[in-house]
């Protein structure tokens, strides 16, 4: 049962983060270079997790004292879930997905470190993702269940950046192919939509 839990988080966390986006698209391109990958990567990782603890703890927080809202945050991750699955089996149909990355030039530490934060904070799908439906989704578990929910999130952050710093030519190459888009777009909307249907059984009304 709590293996599960943090699979699901695990799931999740993968499915919002392996998409084609500014943020992986920097640091593939950084770790092309081969400058400040793991640097680069670690700020990624670092503000994922820390915005999915600051989700996580704020759906605990509204529990605890507003338990009538659980139903309310669980029915929008599992309307969020389910567009997200809808719209990556979209891609996935007309093959939208590609990935561009182009100016493989020497990078500035202070720039390219400037340039994460920046893509990293300024971006409102970052807290969509990470604290509103990550938060929202680990809101129907116990206090503990949802910490483990957590900790898969920030698993698959972990996972997906290390991967994009410390393997980025044999990778890079991969996801270049608009197949290889197809297949991952088709994988993330069945993930996400299976989430959402599971998510939305365990709703107590």
């Amino acid at each position: 049962m709590h293996q599960m839990i943090y699979f699901q988080g695990m799931a999740l966390g993968l499915g919002l983060i392996v998409a084609i986006g500014a943020q992986n698209a920097h640091v593939l391109k950084e770790a092309l270079k081969g400058h400040y990958a793991f640097l680069i990567a670690t700020i990624c990782f670092v503000s994922d997790a820390l915005l999915i603890a600051i989700g996580v703890s704020g759906a605990g927080k509204i529990v605890e004292r507003w338990s009538f809202i659980v139903p309310v945050l669980s029915m929008l991750a599992c309307f969020v879930l389910l567009f997200y699955g809808l719209d990556h089996l979209k891609m996935a149909y007309k093959k939208t997905s590609k990935l561009n990355i182009e100016d493989a030039g020497k990078s500035d530490l202070k720039k390219s470190v400037l340039k994460t934060f920046v893509i990293t904070f300024l971006n409102p799908h970052v807290y969509l993702d990470t604290v509103l439906l990550v938060g929202s989704a680990a809101s129907s578990y116990s206090s503990k269940n949802r910490a483990l929910f957590a900790f898969g999130a920030m698993s698959a952050s972990f996972l997906w950046f290390y991967t994009l710093s410390l393997i980025p030519k044999l990778f890079s190459k991969k996801l270049k192919s608009p197949r290889v888009w197809q297949g991952i777009d088709l994988a993330i909307g069945l993930v996400m939509i299976s989430l959402s249907f599971d998510f939305f059984k365990r709703i107590e009304f």
